[in-house]
């Protein structure tokens, strides 16, 4: 898995959810303030992470609430996660 992968996922994610119009303000806004992303859409990322990338993300932790600020931020935090940094 690299970060290519994580960003298609998510950008799959969000497209589904929001449009196609949401990759022309993806990589600018912030996910949370602007409800691109809300606390349900974190649940079910770290579930849909979880079945494809074998990874655990807790949606209620801090730490990835302030990860998914970004749109960068959470393929980073994603990755860093999986490759154990």
């Amino acid at each position: 898995m690299n970060k290519k992968e994580i960003e298609k996922f998510l950008l799959n994610y969000l497209i589904k959810k929001e449009g196609k119009k949401v990759t022309k303000i993806l990589y600018k806004q912030n996910l949370l303030e602007s409800g691109i992303i809300d606390s349900l859409d974190l649940v079910t990322i770290s579930i849909e992470i979880e079945k494809n990338f074998n990874i655990k993300l807790n949606p209620n932790s801090d730490k990835t609430l302030q990860n998914f600020i970004y749109f960068k931020d959470a393929i980073d935090y994603i990755y860093s996660i999986k490759s154990g940094k």
